[in-house]
């Protein structure tokens, strides 16, 4: 299953706020209100930090300087920011908001039939 990461929506454009780049760059404190954010659209916060940006080994690209600064600037502060946000806000494995989704009633559209709503699943339009 796919689990879209999450994006707020920043004047008027939708920015991702979920990877190790947007981490990198991005202080604590921003992080933080992005956070709050989101849990005020109540909807969960999908991280997804890879295990190298917490390497305190130096990266290298073999795609250039440019992307080895990229990979690199600002990734000895991810671990400090993320364990700023586990003090900070409640976090459970993806595998806990799965089974939550999973209660909502499957609803489908049939789009040629312009006078239903939504049906529950098994009562698709014939």
């Amino acid at each position: 299953m796919e689990v879209p990461l999450s994006v707020i929506t920043f004047a008027g454009r939708r920015v991702p706020i979920a990877g190790g780049g947007f981490w990198r760059a991005t202080p604590r404190v921003a992080i933080s209100f992005a956070a709050r954010r989101v849990a005020e659209e109540g909807r969960p916060l999908v991280l997804y930090l890879h295990p190298h940006e917490f390497d305190p080994e130096r990266l290298r690209s073999h795609n250039g300087i440019a992307r080895d600064f990229y990979v690199n600037f600002g990734r000895t502060s991810i671990a400090g920011k993320l364990r700023h946000m586990l003090e900070r806000f409640p976090f459970v494995p993806i595998s806990v908001i799965l089974t939550e989704l999973a209660k909502i009633p499957d609803r489908r559209i049939d789009p040629d039939d312009r006078s239903s709503a939504a049906r529950p699943e098994g009562q698709l339009a014939t």
